[in-house]
């Protein structure tokens, strides 16, 4: 059961149902980039990936961003290039 103060009248509200109409959306899972990085490092596939982003400027931009030092696991960018590699973004991208 959920209790509500009013703090204006001190009025107590019980609410067995309460439900809050707006939650919050679940924080999306993020992969620190030093990791993914060392994944693809011993996967063989460092060269293929550098070689891909030098392609894209803003692809490079992004993965290099030292103010962004994560990547999310399900960004599409970072999955489709995992893909490209071979790699699985399941193993790679994860959190």
């Amino acid at each position: 059961m959920e209790r509500t103060l009013d703090v204006m009248t001190g009025k107590v509200t019980e609410n067995p149902d309460w439900v809050l109409e707006n939650p919050a959306p679940a924080p999306r899972p993020t992969a620190l980039k030093s990791i993914v990085q060392a994944r693809i490092i011993a996967a063989g596939k460092m060269g293929d990936a550098y070689a891909a982003l030098i392609t894209n400027p803003i692809y490079f931009a992004r993965w290099f961003a030292p103010d962004h030092p994560v990547v999310y696991c399900d960004d599409p960018d970072a999955v489709s290039l995992v893909t490209a590699l071979g790699l699985d973004p399941a193993v790679i991208l994860a959190p």
